[in-house]
């Protein structure tokens, strides 16, 4: 269950970003020039955001980190993950 939903929400954002002018920047179509980049800019980097804490989501359970996916993440043979931490503001 939680798998499926986590699914839904990626391939939502993943659909997000793709919908967002992406052919045309990728073939530099004239459009391109009068496009509000900033925006965006802004609202692919929280789409890619929303993935990534998806795919790389965690949680704390007695007190040890669980993984959502741990085939996504470098977990050593004694069990310790080397990550790197997000806060949202």
């Amino acid at each position: 269950m939680v798998e499926e939903a986590i699914l839904l929400s990626t391939a939502k954002a993943i659909r997000a970003i793709r919908k967002k002018y992406r052919n045309d920047y990728h073939h530099m179509n004239p459009k391109v020039k009068d496009l509000d980049h900033e925006r965006w800019a802004g609202e692919c980097i929280s789409d890619l955001a929303s993935i990534a804490s998806d795919v790389f989501g965690s949680q704390i359970v007695n007190g040890e980190l669980v993984l959502n996916y741990p085939k996504y993440w470098d977990v050593n043979s004694d069990g310790d993950v080397k990550a790197n931490v997000r806060f949202k503001a």
